[in-house]
């Protein structure tokens, strides 16, 4: 018996994976005494979770869905842009990290008020917001829509579903339910590629052979384009520079990214974290490539068995609905559910900690409160606002589609964030002269100059980030006045002669 094109069997290993979900995140709501806690984990995590965690946050529903899409579509290049994320990491762990850590901050943007001024702070802290926003109501729209189409789901019940689920134990558990269920959601994403392509093979008589001959013989499997010309959907030059900023704003100016491994016990958990990260990464997305290389030749093979109204994100749904035997489905579905879910809490979290650190309680020192009720208070405000993020997000997913295609989503109304944002610590790192006008300025012209080559030019999206943050930096810095005025407490530059970060008091180095 199937109701909506699951059996039993799959509905019963669904359910208990979502309800095992709830269940770890709401067990982490005792104990938190504040929302250091509740934000932070108590900084108690040690490196493995925080990174796992971080894998997780970022490998959305889109990416597990996308990305075999795109391999299958247009071959393997886009792998290198997750691969630039080596080049992001040093740069993270030499110059950001020790920025965050030793100044003990919540959120990311409180160190541009104190590199430049409050106004700089909210005004990258409000980009971040619109930025998430966004990605939260795809996050949860896209795998819905793909799970809809071949399963027969109701569209908007399942983005509901998901919706209310997630925030629940976000808001009940705080940062440690975050963590600890992308820890299980993580081996949940790659276990159900692992055992997608497992199938794929079966199914093939060739087996892996066959599907990487496959993908040569119709260029599938060709990596690198070295042309220059920026209109080139996929050039090796593009994927490098875009893909390795892309990967720096999330490592260095994404709260999503920047919160967890705050959250680190230690410098050397921290550290360990961004490393796990950028190798767990690759573990991941190299299979979901692999899987896209598994469906071209399947359906290459066998086109017939692919109907004429299912292509892009949801050809992967349909293998797994048609091809997988029962309960196999519910084990790949419950991947699908994983990698919707780990997104949307992180980003719920992090939103959350945003409004309430950078807007409402931004004159409180840190995290700290006067009481043990102002702080319980505090917790329950958190846990308040987070509820109603996760309302707001699941309400925007129910019409992002109105915006336009899933590409044009993604590319036009997202990415248009990341490049800024990163220009506008950039400037604060790495150059004296930058001050809180030039950054402002700097900021509204990344955004402006992304916005034009999204949609006044023929400019490849691999190189929006680069567009965005260059702008940022070039255009904020000669907007800066030499000698103009700079944030009276503390101001943080990277040192390059000494190869590390110092506090100046006044324009002085103590």
């Amino acid at each position: 018996m199937r109701l909506f094109g699951l059996t039993a069997l799959d509905w019963a290993i669904l359910f208990a994976y979502l309800a095992s979900m709830v269940v770890l995140g709401t067990r982490f709501s005792r104990g938190q005494a504040g929302v250091k806690d509740y934000y932070l984990a108590g900084k108690s995590m040690s490196w493995i979770p925080v990174g796992l965690s971080t894998i997780a946050a970022l490998i959305s529903g889109n990416t597990y869905l996308g990305l075999p899409s795109e391999v299958s579509s247009h071959g393997l290049a886009y792998l290198l842009s997750s691969l630039s994320v080596f080049l992001a990491m040093p740069v993270t762990l030499a110059i950001f990290l020790p920025f965050y850590r030793r100044l003990d901050v919540t959120t990311a943007y409180e160190y541009l008020e104190k590199r430049f001024n409050v106004w700089v702070r909210r005004q990258a802290s409000a980009m971040f917001v619109v930025w998430r926003l966004i990605w939260i109501a795809m996050v949860i729209y896209v795998p819905s829509l793909a799970l809809s189409g071949v399963t027969s789901l109701p569209l908007v019940p399942t983005i509901v579903a998901v919706g209310i689920l997630t925030t629940a134990y976000t808001a009940v558990g705080g940062m440690k339910a975050v963590i600890w269920t992308d820890v299980a959601q993580f081996f949940v994403m790659l276990g159900g590629a692992i055992l997608a392509i497992w199938i794929a093979t079966l199914r093939l008589p060739g087996g892996l052979s066959q599907i990487w001959d496959s993908g040569a013989a119709d260029g599938r499997t060709r990596l690198f384009d070295f042309s220059w010309d920026p209109r080139v959907r996929m050039s090796f030059w593009g994927l490098l520079l875009g893909g390795a900023l892309a990967n720096l704003a999330y490592l260095a100016a994404d709260q999503v990214v920047v919160q967890r491994y705050l959250t680190a016990k230690s410098d050397r958990d921290a550290r360990w974290s961004i490393i796990l990260n950028c190798f767990g990464t690759v573990l991941l997305v190299v299979p979901l490539a692999f899987l896209g290389l598994a469906l071209h030749a399947y359906y290459g093979r066998y086109p017939a068995l692919l109907r004429a109204d299912v292509s892009g994100d949801r050809v992967f749904p349909y293998f797994i609905a048609t091809e997988f035997p029962a309960g196999v489905v519910g084990l790949v579905l419950a991947g699908i559910y994983a990698a919707t879910m780990s997104s949307l809490s992180s980003g719920i979290n992090a939103i959350a900690t945003a409004l309430d650190v950078d807007f409402s309680q931004r004159r409180t020192v840190g995290c700290q409160a006067d009481s043990e009720s102002a702080a319980l208070t505090r917790v329950r405000f958190a846990r308040i606002l987070t509820v109603a993020i996760g309302g707001v997000t699941t309400l925007l997913a129910c019409f992002v589609g109105r915006l336009g295609t899933i590409v044009e989503i993604g590319l036009r109304f997202i990415d248009g964030f990341s490049g800024p944002l990163l220009g506008l610590f950039l400037l604060g790192v790495l150059t004296e002269r930058a001050t809180a006008r030039g950054a402002c300025i700097g900021s509204v012209l990344g955004i402006a100059a992304t916005t034009y080559a999204n949609f006044l030019t023929p400019v490849s999206f691999i190189w929006f980030p680069a567009v965005g943050c260059g702008v940022t930096v070039v255009g904020g810095y000669f907007a800066s006045r030499p000698g103009g005025a700079q944030a009276d407490s503390s101001l943080w530059v990277y040192s390059f002669r000494s190869q590390e970060s110092k506090v100046r008091v006044n324009g002085r180095t103590p």
